[in-house]
């Protein structure tokens, strides 16, 4: 390890001491936000050492390094150039994601999060730190905490939907007492989790937040608002003094990916939104071509046909960019799967071009 990668390393595991310490301070001044801060601050340190420790670079051109999102994205789905990195699955990338918006909020702006649900996220991102430190490091946090250490707390989890339900039921309470302000800030860590969990689109605004509030108001229950944290669950392993918390999936209510269109005409549809799909298919077929070495851009093109990436949802799509235009987008796997099929001979570029270039 480099002298500049064990400084991300120390310096995520000098965070994660703190957020120990921080939890577990005996008064309630700051402590939300500053647990919340600072367990972004030893995961994304933790994830950016693994990744800069695997030679992917991690300057952007402005100097600066790549967000968080990137080493979750890298860390879940691998790097063209590290596919080895892939290791969380993922509800754990959910976690990471849901841990950062919660951050997000802590900094920019004002939090207010039940204990049970402080606890929640602490524990299942101590829990992922520890499975990382232990993967690439084969280290663990017990490594850096005295054995007189209790890691954060030995109060017992609820369910996670009852914890959401509690905080659901607050807002109520509040906006029954006309402190509509006060609900605001509650529901804003709600829509935050769910925005997490079903691809959103960036912070709400103050208008979707009286929206939901309004709505609310009506009687709107929790599943019908948040269907996304509705179906989410605690998944606790014990063994001797270890407890492990992750944040998992469950059979809750039903989510499903529709058009605009669609949603006007289901009248089961609970809420639609616009997610930007480049996030993820962010490379052009030209851009995918430039990773393929020794192969030009029109047999880069045949092949994604002739492999079947292209059509195939889990490394293409055709993507609206404007009104009246669209392009094919592919993933960053389709590059891993392009270069194992020229290495193993399951593709010749010459015989592709043949069967599936721009004439055939």
């Amino acid at each position: 390890m480099s002298a500049s990668e064990a400084l991300f390393k120390d310096t995520a595991t000098d965070s994660i001491q703190l957020v120990v310490e921080l939890f577990n301070r005996p008064h309630d001044t700051g402590r939300d936000c500053a647990t919340l801060i600072l367990l972004n601050h030893s995961l994304e340190m933790l994830l950016k050492s693994i990744v800069k420790d695997h030679g992917v670079d991690i300057r952007k051109d402005n100097g600066h390094t790549i967000d968080f999102s990137d080493c979750i994205n890298y860390l879940e789905n691998g790097h063209h150039d590290a596919p080895e990195l892939a290791v969380l699955s993922e509800d754990q990338a959910v976690t990471l994601y849901d841990i950062s918006s919660q951050r997000n909020e802590a900094t920019h702006g004002v939090i207010n999060i039940s204990e049970q649900r402080l606890h929640g996220f602490a524990r299942s991102g101590l829990t992922i730190f520890d499975e990382l430190l232990k993967e690439f490091y084969d280290e663990s946090v017990g490594d850096y905490l005295p054995d007189r250490v209790l890691p954060l707390s030995a109060m017992p989890l609820k369910r996670l939907d009852i914890i959401y339900q509690e905080e659901f039921d607050t807002v109520q309470e509040l906006l029954e007492q006309g402190a509509e302000e006060a609900a605001k800030v509650k529901l804003r860590s709600i829509e935050a989790s769910e925005r997490t969990l079903e691809d959103g689109d960036g912070p709400a605004t103050n208008e979707e937040l009286e929206e939901k509030l309004s709505r609310i108001e009506e009687g709107d229950e929790l599943r019908e608002l948040y269907p996304g944290v509705s179906s989410v669950q605690f998944s606790v392993d014990s063994d001797g003094p270890t407890v492990k918390v992750k944040m998992t999936r469950n059979e809750g209510m039903p989510v499903m990916e529709v058009t605009e269109e669609d949603a006007e005409e289901l009248e089961y549809v609970v809420g639609y939104r616009e997610v930007n799909p480049l996030d993820r298919y962010s490379l052009s077929i030209t851009k995918l071509a430039s990773h393929i070495d020794g192969v030009t851009y029109p047999k880069v093109w045949a092949i994604v046909r002739k492999l079947d990436i292209h059509g195939n949802p889990e490394y293409h799509k055709n993507v609206r960019t404007s009104d009246s235009q669209t392009q094919d987008r592919y993933t960053d796997r389709a590059i891993t799967v392009i270069r194992d099929a020229l290495d193993n001979g399951e593709v010749d570029p010459e015989d592709a071009w043949e069967t599936h270039g721009y004439h055939s």
